[in-house]
């Protein structure tokens, strides 16, 4: 008789259908629960009996146990079949190419390789190869881009790190034409998932915006430096004046890196001799000057615009057998584009407007338009200055001419009145005084 039978023995005897109990626990899963064994009689359960009944607990514990792990695992299955066709669902419905690899290793647990286990079906519109083709081959061995690009080892490091992987890289390869594409890798047990998107469109539109926005840089430069220009051409009071302004407002203003002024000599050298230039210190001092005439020597950009009075473009001077000559210098001053644009009275090609760019293919159609404007009109203000000054120069000779005349006269008029005074002394300087007074009153 146990203690805790207490409320049980007070019952009427006839009701009482045992007289021995033993308890045994039952452990399933860290949880515990009783199995219960009565007898009729008392000491039905001696200690090897007893021990036998614990066994059999044991066992029924076990056999709990299996059970309910099994129901488990039937749910979980049911519940990963259900994620499985989702996932499958997601992964067919997917604008990326998706594909699962699992690592292959060496006997030193190194990654080799990695095979396919799966891919979606736009996996096998980008690779062209279908689905029971590609799932069991090497990567490597089916897409040689994986090592000779360098993404082989990105994928390993991905599998040993955990750390996913997103970029961007141009693929041109017998299985995948000339496209871009964005791939994002994350780990999955001992491999990789990689998605693939074709994002060759919004490249090529993304190149297309950045071309046009880099062409209305350069034209709004070049309209910058032409509004400057008109600006300084009604200010100009000489030709130098106006040549260093223009020169200053194209790499002050329109932000290019040297801009400079060469004039045809007509000596017997027949050179080309900068008379300004703004953006290198002292790039005119002791520089070589080309010659015009037409011999191999005198060869350069400036040469050619002078000779056939059409604009030069050299779009990179390093590699420009124009500018074999000039290239060093160019380089000095951190010069790698250059134009060349006549000046022009309207009758003669006088000159060369030269402009240099720091940086390759600088000057596109609408920006040498737009330049050509400041040079046609550079060369119209120097036509106008040279008028002026033609002008000025000869009503100053005019000028000059009256005076001499009017002095001339005078003077004959006073050697006239000298002689006469020299006839009758009493009257010297009569003439001259009446004169004065003569004057005096017209004032008055």
């Amino acid at each position: 008789v146990l203690p805790d039978q207490g409320p049980w023995q007070e019952e009427p005897a006839p009701s009482r259908l045992y007289a021995s109990c033993l308890a045994l626990p039952l452990k399933i899963n860290g949880g515990i629960g009783v199995l219960n064994i009565y007898a009729e009689g008392p000491d039905a359960f001696d200690e090897a009996e007893a021990s036998l009944l614990a066994e059999a607990a044991d066992d029924l514990s076990f056999g709990i146990a299996t059970q309910r792990l099994h129901a488990e695992r039937t749910k979980l299955e049911a519940s990963l079949k259900g994620s499985e066709e989702r996932f499958r669902a997601a992964a067919e419905a997917s604008l990326d190419a998706l594909f699962i690899l699992k690592s292959v290793r060496d006997g030193a647990r190194q990654i080799v390789d990695f095979e396919f286990t799966d891919i979606n079906t736009r996996t096998e519109d980008l690779l062209g190869i279908a689905r029971e083709k590609v799932v069991g081959e090497k990567l490597c061995q089916l897409l040689p881009i994986v090592e000779s690009g360098g993404f082989f080892g990105k994928y390993a490091l991905v599998v040993s790190t955990g750390t996913p992987l997103e970029e961007e890289f141009p693929v041109d390869t017998p299985q995948i034409k000339a496209k871009w594409l964005r791939q994002q890798v994350v780990r999955v047990d001992d491999g990789i998932a990689i998605s693939w998107r074709d994002i060759t469109v919004w490249k090529e539109a993304s190149a297309q915006r950045k071309a046009n926005e880099i062409a209305l840089k350069k034209a709004n430069r070049a309209l910058a430096a032409l509004s400057a220009g008109n600006e300084e051409l009604v200010r100009a009071k000489s030709e130098p004046d106006l040549l260093n302004a223009a020169c200053r407002v194209i790499v002050k203003t329109g932000g290019y890196r040297l801009a400079m002024v060469g004039y045809a000599q007509n000596g017997p050298e027949k050179s080309i001799a900068p008379v300004a230039w703004v953006g290198a210190e002292n790039a005119g001092d002791g520089a070589k000057r080309p010659g015009w005439a037409d011999t191999e020597n005198g060869w350069a950009p400036i040469v050619s615009v002078i000779r056939s009075g059409r604009p030069q473009v050299s779009r990179d001077i390093l590699t420009d057998p124009d500018f074999a000559g000039w290239r060093d210098a160019a380089v000095k001053y951190g010069c790698v584009s250059n134009l060349v644009l006549p000046l022009s009275d309207g009758t003669r090609t006088f000159g060369g407007l030269s402009i240099y760019a720091a940086e390759p293919d600088a000057f596109d159609v609408e920006e040498i338009l737009l330049l050509e404007r400041l040079a046609n009109d550079l060369g119209y203000g120097i036509a106008a200055l040279r008028t002026k000054a033609e002008h000025d120069r000869i009503a100053y000779q005019h000028q000059h001419h009256a005076e001499i005349l009017r002095q001339s006269l005078e003077d004959s008029i006073r050697a006239i009145a000298n002689t006469v005074e020299m006839r009758d002394p009493y009257t010297a300087g009569h003439q001259k005084r009446v004169g004065t007074l003569a004057a005096a009153i017209a004032r008055e």
